[in-house]
């Protein structure tokens, strides 16, 4: 009888240490976890050859506006993975976004070589390409988008917006409308459409 009570009380004890450790551990690893950039961060440092944690970091760093460093670490996610699609396009969005309009054309480019079936690449680069005033192939690649998804919004509001500009207008009109009917709160397809008399 006395040895069962000592059992059980060695026993509890020895429970209690263990969750003593474990809440300890518990709390000293939440600490990686308490924002992302301290997740990616700390991921990197324990794997510096994670072309994820490189990528995701970045985003983190494009998120809080800081470009510079968003594109440092998508030019480290290419160079530990040159076959990521994602790299390039998110490293050419960052380039769109600071003005270099010809660094960005070549990294959505590849973006689209290495991945064609991404319609969102199609987009920003007939996005880049219409901004570089080459519309033509900035149409092709809304085409594509849409090829890919015909349901895609972005890609029949912004080739309508070309269409407009290069004197197409029922055609714009059309696919105005089919913006809105895709997303009826569509906001930017609607005030064209308010702006041309629609």
């Amino acid at each position: 009888m006395l040895v069962t009570a000592r059992s059980n009380q060695v026993r509890r004890l020895a429970s209690g240490t263990l969750l003593a450790v474990l809440a300890v551990l518990t709390f000293i690893q939440i600490a990686d976890y308490r924002d992302l950039r301290t997740l990616w961060t700390n991921t990197l440092r324990k794997n510096p050859q994670s072309w994820m944690s490189t990528n995701n970091l970045g985003h983190v760093y494009e998120m809080e506006g800081e470009l510079e460093q968003a594109l440092a670490y998508f030019d480290q996610t290419i160079l530990l993975n040159p076959d990521y699609s994602t790299g390039y396009y998110n490293k050419a969005n960052i380039l769109a976004r600071m003005g270099k309009l010809d660094e960005a054309l070549s990294n959505y480019e590849r973006a689209v070589d290495i991945e064609p079936r991404y319609d969102k690449s199609h987009i920003n680069y007939g996005n880049a390409l219409a901004v570089s005033g080459r519309v033509d192939e900035a149409l092709l690649q809304f085409d594509l988008a849409l090829k890919l998804n015909p349901e895609q919004v972005d890609a029949t509001y912004n080739k309508a917006v070309i269409l407009l500009k290069t004197g197409h207008r029922e055609e714009a009109i059309r696919l105005l409308q089919r913006a809105l009917k895709l997303d009826p709160n569509y906001a930017r397809a609607l005030n064209k459409l308010k702006a041309l008399g629609y």
